[in-house]
């Protein structure tokens, strides 16, 4: 078999074993295959030309790497091309000579030079007394041995050369394959140990899921790119279109341009023909005055030569009177008409052509999607206004004023019924536009965005529309009175910049009959865990300010600490309630979800207790801490779903979305809320396995840090606020489960 035909064969088998760059031919010295961070392989001497200043650009994609002293040997071998290629002894029994002009197969590798040698240039290469001692092999000996040395898998340990791998440390620091003899000494250092087959099975079940859900962003990506190509045809079709409707219209224009040119004209020449005219007549009336004097001159003359004196004092009177005549009519003796003819714009040219500029403007948006912002309220209910706010961005960044475009704002519902806007948008001073909706109906509707009249592929907007909760006075409330209707905790007062979250949620039920203000007070206490838990730091939500800084409580696995009796009083600020009123009180921990999962099973849960710890939260426990809040995975509708609860009532259920994977539902399950309360992630807690994963999830804050859940029970993550009496320094503790 040719190198030809041996490398389509191994091409036919999806691995490419030439470089994408240069087309050599992967071996195991200077065109090792290196695989980059963006998982394009390219040979060894390739990289070292493309590397510069500590940054390499794959010749396929395009993306930047950072190579850190221009060290381009930290990217790793590919070793199942390089093992595809060495499988193939014919791929390297046709190479040709590396020092001939002309195509000449080499026979022969030498071992020092990495130089492929041909007949002739092998004498001549054993003929130098400096490559006396080189080794040289032939083609099909280098392939076997190439091939031997990297299908065995033994260890590289001083020591251990001798022994296969078939271990593997799985410790976050260390991560290597070890033989049978290297396991007893990652073991004495606590690291958690493998089988090599075990983390393999493991490591491929989490990449295969994320392969999984690659697929589906992969099979969005090609809804993108359908989307893409169906724009371009209208791109296409509507430039033609328009191209056309021009073309049209200055044919139209062109065409009365000539038609008001040959009326001018005629009208020059009518105007013409009038003014000739009258001066042709003129002209014949003079011309006939001038016969008569000529005829009355010529007859006096010949009077005088031929009559006598007696003869002209008998015909004198006549010809005096004819003469005078004469005379008295030259004040005549003018043309009777202006002969100017001029064709005048009076300074219309400027004027018309600033039309012709202005004539047929092309209508189109700049606006570039990924750059667009929009804020939308998180919630909003029935039958009140609310506004909506968008700003539009070129390409370059740049915020473009669509005042002369239709820019549309729209809700469309679940059942894709259009909603529009109660008034076209309205442009602000600082550029944004705004209209603003009222709907009648509760749900979540989704925002759309039309340019002229056509859908703007922005980011998805989501708006919950939900129907305002009116107490009555069954409820134990002043009908009467504003502030008691009102689900939201208006009588709220804040100290410093924390300020409590408004919320739709119902208040509390009373248990108490009594109609004067039971003030509340707790007080977050500062606290700090070590990195053996998943709590990194802890803020409290609106000023983002460090609780504390220093380790004041420190978590063991499987150690609760509320049995320790451990209470950490002290005081980053407290905000007063004023019941009845909802009071809610929201908790924000960093925390590192693959770092923290892959060996560590410790999740903690938020709980609340008073002072002497007879009473706190628990995830089954809800009596006399009123209302809370939910993320759990539902059974019955088989999604996560957030539910509301007063007590032991389940007042609200809202579904967030669908798992995609059922294979893992009957493990335990973790579900982590994002910091910037918008994600939900399920996570498979025994293989820090990411099931699923939901953006831009919309519901109500506050949203609660991590938990975990096994799927055929309701685990409940809650920080709960005791309320109808009087608590002081209520401290929050951290519960590993």
């Amino acid at each position: 078999m040719s190198a030809e035909n041996a490398i389509k064969n191994l091409e036919s088998q999806v691995f490419s074993v030439t470089c994408r760059r240069c087309n050599h031919v992967y071996n195991d010295e200077d065109h090792q295959p290196r695989l980059l961070p963006c998982l394009h392989d390219v040979c060894l001497d390739c990289l070292c030309e493309l590397v510069f200043d500590e940054s390499l650009t794959c010749p396929e994609c395009k993306t930047t790497h950072k190579t850190r002293d221009n060290d381009v040997t930290t990217f790793p071998k590919d070793p199942v091309k390089l093992g595809r290629v060495l499988q193939n002894p014919e791929t390297l029994s046709d190479v040709c000579c590396d020092f001939c002009d002309e195509e000449c197969s080499a026979t022969h590798r030498c071992t020092d030079c990495l130089d492929n040698l041909c007949p002739d240039c092998l004498q001549i290469h054993r003929k130098y007394k400096k490559y006396k001692d080189h080794s040289v092999l032939s083609i099909e000996e280098y392939a076997k041995l190439q091939y031997y040395v990297n299908s065995t898998i033994k260890c590289s340990v001083p020591g251990h050369t001798t022994e296969l791998i078939k271990f593997y440390c799985t410790d976050k620091n260390c991560e290597l394959c070890l033989c049978p003899s290297c396991v007893i000494s990652h073991i004495e250092h606590s690291h958690r140990v493998l089988k090599i087959d075990t983390v393999f099975d493991l490591r491929l079940k989490n990449i295969k899921t994320i392969e999984t859900d690659l697929q589906q962003q992969k099979e969005r990506v090609d809804e993108a790119i359908r989307l893409i190509e169906e724009e371009t045809i209208v791109v296409d079709k509507m430039a033609n279109n328009a191209m056309k409707d021009a073309e049209r219209t200055y044919d139209f224009l062109i065409k009365l341009l000539e038609k008001r040119k040959s009326d001018v004209q005629n009208s020059i020449k009518s105007v013409q023909e009038d003014k000739r005219e009258l001066l042709r007549k003129q002209e014949k009336g003079f011309q006939m005055r001038r016969n008569v004097i000529e005829d009355g001159k010529n007859y006096l003359k010949s009077l005088l030569e031929n009559g006598n004196k007696p003869e002209f004092l008998c015909l004198e009177p006549i010809i005096r009177k004819q003469f005078l005549t004469l005379l008295n009519e030259d004040h005549g003796c003018l043309p009777c008409t202006n002969p100017t003819i001029r064709f005048s714009f009076q300074n219309m040219i400027e004027d018309f052509e600033e039309l012709i500029n202005e004539l047929g403007l092309i209508v189109f948006s700049n606006a570039f999607a990924p750059f667009t912002k929009m804020t939308v309220p998180n919630l909003s209910y029935v039958d009140e206004t609310f506004e909506i706010r968008l700003q539009l961005f070129n390409p370059h960044h740049e915020l473009t004023q669509e005042e002369a475009i239709d820019v549309q704002i729209c809700l469309v519902d679940p059942t894709e019924k259009l909603t529009r806007s109660l008034y076209p948008c309205q442009l602000e001073e600082d550029g944004s536009l705004r209209t603003g909706f009222r709907v009648e109906l509760a749900g979540i509707y989704n925002v759309e965005v039309f340019i002229l009249g056509r859908p703007f592929y922005i980011h998805n907007q989501q708006l919950e529309i939900m129907e305002r909760f009116h107490f009555t006075s069954e409820d134990g409330y002043d009908s009467c009175n504003d502030a008691m209707k009102s689900p939201v905790p208006d009588l709220v007062r804040s100290q410093g910049d924390m300020k409590p979250l408004a919320s739709p949620r119902r208040p509390f039920s009373l248990s108490s009959t009594r109609s004067e203000r039971c003030r509340m007070t707790f007080t977050c206490p500062p606290f700090h865990l070590d990195e053996s838990t998943l709590h990194k730091n802890c803020y409290i939500s609106g000023c983002k300010r460090i609780i504390s800084n220093t380790t004041t409580a420190l978590s063991q696995y499987h150690t609760t600490l509320t049995n320790k009796g451990s209470v950490y009083n002290g005081a980053a600020g407290s905000i007063s309630f004023f019941s009845p009123c909802a009071a809610y009180f929201e908790v924000e921990i960093k925390y590192d979800i693959w770092k923290d999962l892959c060996l560590n099973d410790v999740i903690c849960d938020v709980i609340i207790t008073n002072e002497d710890l007879s009473e706190f939260t628990t995830t089954q426990r809800h009596h006399k801490f009123g209302w809370s809040f939910s993320v759990v995975f539902c059974e019955k509708c088989h999604q996560v779903c957030i539910e509301s609860w007063d007590h032991l009532d389940l007042v609200g259920h809202l579904p967030v979305g669908l798992v995609t994977r059922n294979s893992s539902l009957h493990k335990v399950i973790g579900i982590f809320l994002d910091d910037t309360n918008a994600c939900i992630s399920l996570v498979d807690c025994t293989e820090a396995d990411l099931i699923a994963q939901f953006n831009d999830v919309m519901f109500d804050k506050p949203l609660w840090p991590a938990f975990c859940v096994n799927p055929s029970e309701k685990i409940t993550v809650e920080l709960k606020i005791k309320t109808g009496q009087e608590i002081n320094y209520m401290p929050v503790h951290l519960l590993p489960i």
